[in-house]
């Protein structure tokens, strides 16, 4: 849970300063890793 916690902090905190779709691509495909 702390990993998932993390990469939704560091989405947020991106989205804040525009976030892009290849942003949202990473954090969504790190998201689906954890998880698993």
């Amino acid at each position: 849970m702390d990993e998932y916690k993390k990469v939704s902090i560091s989405f947020y905190s991106h989205e804040r300063k525009g976030i892009t779709e290849f942003d949202f691509e990473i954090v969504y495909a790190i998201n689906k890793l954890i998880k698993k």
